[in-house]
């Protein structure tokens, strides 16, 4: 949810921090970007209460956090440092304006969720990532006698696609291979999405500059995450904390000729995020998991391992039996649902389902393609095959198996597919 939207229903949404404060004795926090809050506050003893202050989340530090960084000595080292490189303070260093772009990304800056792409005039001690990060470490040498369950929300890879010094200078754009997919465009409305309409606009030129920057951020986000590791060590904390690496997106990096996210789709590259879980003694190094797996299953698997209830009547399920090595039934098809940000007129809500093998996806906006992809075939998703008369019935059979999932998880919104299929059927349309 975004900036003052009401906070999550704790009677509706159980939340993993607050289950292992009432039931275990956790403390929380969480450092970084979230997308559920109503208020900038977070009080200074945020390890003393239940995470979820009077049923919403107030605790979490929210992002971006105020006007700079909050925390003792920041504050002023930051407008030192700001005003010693010839700027007004901290904030005006950090302004979208000073970051240096190539001229062939500068057409499409703003277009959608398509931010500025380009080197950033602010190193990386002096972004709020790494401030974050301290902030996590002290908490965890604070609390190091105490359970804890903490959450560090790194920004980026993500829109502005800005990297500093050295990490900007780190990837050689004319040596990056672009991806096999890249002229597989889209050819229906999709078009006119800021993904797509502005990776036409930069072209080659400015989608090689973008994956240097997307390269430069991702390898800075793990020379953060790598200084936060070593703080386990140091503490003596590594062998009794679970670690969980992950994402809530990805990112369509010059896949079919796109780049970032703005694009209602459920391609590969947006759906599939990385999902690393370090636990050592518990799952061994190396190991890897080829079931279908998802973010949902975080909350669970978490509270498995600490002992904790698992609340009845969730999605997700622990991954533990198959993070320990041991044969399990397990689900044969995930799901997805997205609702795309748009004035309230359009037709937005979209849904997935995915196996091994097969995906299909319904736009509710007839300008969008109904699309199947058979996933060991073609799997770059080149060729959409929902209009071929010859997989006819895969199509059939994948539009059964979601209508099946939308009645048993109850979706309110299951009657815009419904009724897009009876129309078909009706017309004999495909």
């Amino acid at each position: 949810m975004g900036a003052h939207r009401p906070g999550l229903d704790g009677g509706r949404f159980p939340v993993t921090e607050n289950i292992l404060y009432e039931k275990k004795g956790y403390g929380a926090g969480h450092w970084g970007k979230i997308h559920a809050f109503n208020t900038t506050i977070r009080p200074k003893t945020i390890l003393s209460a239940p995470w979820m202050c009077n049923a919403d989340l107030p605790c979490y530090a929210q992002w971006p956090a105020g006007s700079g960084p909050d925390h003792e000595g920041w504050k002023d080292d930051c407008e030192t440092a700001a005003r010693a490189k010839g700027y007004k303070s901290w904030g005006d260093w950090t302004r979208i304006g000073h970051v240096e772009m190539i001229d062939a990304v500068k057409p499409a800056t703003g277009m959608g969720g398509f931010g500025p792409i380009g080197k950033s005039p602010v190193p990386a001690p002096y972004k709020m990532e790494n401030f974050y990060g301290v902030e996590a470490m002290e908490a965890m040498a604070a609390n190091r006698d105490r359970p804890w369950m903490f959450t560090l929300s790194y920004h980026p890879p993500h829109n502005p696609f800005i990297a500093p010094e050295p990490y900007y200078s780190m990837y050689d754009p004319a040596a990056l291979t672009l991806p096999a997919n890249q002229d597989a465009m889209p050819d229906d409305d999709m078009a006119k999405y800021g993904s797509v309409a502005g990776a036409h606009k930069i072209g080659e030129a400015g989608i090689r500059e973008f994956l240097r920057v997307y390269y430069a951020q991702v390898t800075m986000i793990d020379d953060y995450v790598g200084k936060v590791l070593n703080k386990l060590d140091e503490l003596g904390l590594a062998d009794r904390t679970i670690v969980v690496f992950t994402s809530d997106h990805g990112d369509m990096a010059g896949s079919h000729g796109c780049v970032a996210k703005d694009m209602p789709a459920f391609f590969d590259y947006l759906i599939r995020v990385p999902l690393i879980i370090r636990y050592p003694g518990r799952v061994k190094p190396g190991t890897r998991v080829s079931e279908l797996v998802t973010s949902m299953d975080i909350m669970p698997t978490l509270l498995d391992y600490a002992g904790a209830p698992i609340p009845a009547g969730i999605d997700g399920r622990s991954l533990r039996p198959l993070l320990e090595g041991q044969t399990a039934p397990w689900r044969e098809w995930a799901y997805g649902e997205r609702e795309y940000p748009a004035p309230v007129n359009m037709k937005t809500t979209q849904f997935m389902i995915r196996g091994k093998r097969w995906k299909y996806w319904w736009n509710q906006d007839p300008t969008l393609h109904e699309r199947l992809y058979d996933l060991e075939a073609d799997p770059l998703e080149r060729r959409n095959l929902a209009a071929d008369p010859a997989h006819r019935e895969q199509l059939d059979r994948m539009r059964a198996l979601l209508d099946r999932w939308l009645v048993d998880s109850r979706n309110p919104k299951r009657h815009f597919f419904e009724e897009a299929m009876a129309a078909k059927t009706k017309t004999g349309a495909a």
